[in-house]
């Protein structure tokens, strides 16, 4: 089996002084076309500060990659799970080492990852795009407008 060349792309304040090239400093400005250097994403939110916020990250890391075509192995967390189970790719969520590596050697092959990106590119175009995210926050604001109004006596 060949080896696997990795990126850790994290807040590397976190990791002190670390002797590893491979720990690069996140930046949102930059990340998402970092992403697309990458053949796949692993997109952990395990709880390792042992607080459980860590379970609540959004999948927002996630569909940017896919829209980058960038395939992605995440732990399962709620959000991810959800956007996982839609398309159809739970085999590549991870709850421990063990299904982790099965799931990057799986994402080795890039017949594997051309296949995984076939079932979620088009969803989280779908699903994610601006002005399908719009659409939500504009229907969300507008029930709580209207609610407000109709408690003020306002039609």
């Amino acid at each position: 089996a060949g080896e696997i060349e990795y990126a850790i792309v994290t807040n590397i304040e976190k990791f002190g002084d670390s002797p590893h090239g491979n720990i690069l400093a996140y930046d949102h400005n930059t990340f998402p076309t970092q992403i697309e250097e990458f053949d796949i994403c692993i997109s952990s939110h395990m709880p390792l500060d042992f607080s459980m916020s860590t379970y609540w990250k959004s999948e927002n890391k996630a569909v940017l990659a896919i829209n980058r075509g960038v395939p992605v192995v995440a732990s399962r967390t709620p959000a991810h799970e959800r956007l996982f189970s839609a398309c159809g790719v739970e085999a590549f969520l991870f709850d421990n080492i063990h299904e982790l590596r099965a799931a990057i050697r799986r994402l080795a092959n890039p017949a594997v990852r051309e296949t995984y990106l076939d079932q979620t590119q088009e969803f989280v175009l779908r699903h994610y795009a601006i002005t399908t995210i719009a659409r939500k926050w504009e229907g969300i604001f507008g029930e709580v407008r209207n609610k407000k109004r109709s408690a003020a006596g306002i039609i």
